[in-house]
């Protein structure tokens, strides 16, 4: 699982949201990316799958396309999760193959994030709401990285890039994160000490004295 883990976020071109393990039995039994083709473009799109002793408990997946929610099946009742100034909607009820199912859709950070879960006993509605709350708490409050911030120019992203996307998407977590680092930047360049210029002796002549002053010039 790690390995397809560390290949599947290799090439994303946002920072992933990894899924919360829940409990101690609870693990990434397996990520992967493909593309999912939206509005005549292709995006790039990460799942993790989330198992407990082999069986699957949640499917989270994440992409920056942009693909509202818009109704829940027949027969579903609706779903709604506000945690970290980020609310999640989506619906929970039966399967087609029998079962239930529980499904929920936020937008965070210029991502959109989908998990799917299947109902048992062990991982119930209160259970998704929970993951999904814990996820966006830990979105909002969370570690953005500067490869979501990079400039349109091409040149590598700066601390001031980062406060001002930030800033400019709304993300008030995120403009504190980055403003908390500037000022420690700061903090650690003002307690390194200047360097000092080293002066250089003249060289040396046979009888000990100045190249210069044997030359005619000044003595150093």
């Amino acid at each position: 699982a790690a390995a397809s883990l560390a290949a599947a976020e290799r090439d994303a071109p946002f920072a992933p949201t990894r899924p919360c393990a829940f409990g101690p039995r609870f693990e990434v039994s397996r990520a992967f990316a493909d593309v999912l083709p939206e509005g005549g473009a292709r995006w790039p799109r990460l799942h993790y799958e989330v198992s407990r002793d082999g069986e699957t408990a949640y499917v989270l997946t994440l992409t920056e396309a942009i693909a509202p929610y818009r109704a829940i099946p027949l027969g579903s009742r609706r779903l709604r999760v506000d945690a970290g100034g980020i609310v999640a909607e989506g619906f929970a009820g039966p399967s087609g193959a029998g079962g239930e199912v529980a499904y929920l859709r936020w937008r965070a950070g210029g991502v959109t994030h989908e998990l799917f879960a299947s109902l048992r006993p062990w991982f119930a509605e209160r259970d998704v709401r929970a993951v999904a709350a814990a996820l966006m708490r830990r979105r909002a409050a969370g570690r953005p990285l500067r490869r979501t911030v990079a400039p349109p120019d091409g040149r590598r992203a700066s601390l001031h890039d980062g406060v001002r996307a930030v800033a400019a998407a709304g993300d008030l977590a995120g403009e504190r994160y980055y403003r908390a680092r500037a000022r420690r930047y700061r903090a650690a360049r003002r307690a390194q000490p200047s360097p000092r210029p080293v002066r250089q002796a003249a060289p040396r002549g046979e009888d000990g004295e100045g190249t210069a002053a044997r030359l005619g010039g000044s003595r150093v």
